[in-house]
């Protein structure tokens, strides 16, 4: 199940991206942005470890963050600054 939500601050638009799986390994959490990373390294099926740290570099050159916490699966909050003019 995975659940989206947007939230409004005076600041920021926040779009949060929540499943309801086993999350991240506490210890791997802090690394999942990183380049080439990738958590489970016994998967079957490869992938390039490149997606997240997109993710990141994207948001990062819009001005904007993001952050991942496990709550009950893994929990992304994608923080999009306001324009101003």
């Amino acid at each position: 199940q995975i659940d989206v939500s947007i939230a409004e601050t005076e600041d920021e638009v926040i779009l949060t991206w929540k499943d309801n799986g086993k999350g991240v390994p506490q210890e791997k959490l802090g690394r999942i942005f990183e380049r080439f990373y990738r958590c489970d390294e016994a998967r079957q099926e490869k992938g390039s470890g490149v997606g997240l740290y997109v993710v990141k570099y994207i948001m990062e050159r819009h001005r904007g963050s993001v952050q991942a916490e496990n709550e009950n699966g893994l929990k992304l909050s994608l923080h999009f600054p306001k324009q101003t003019e």
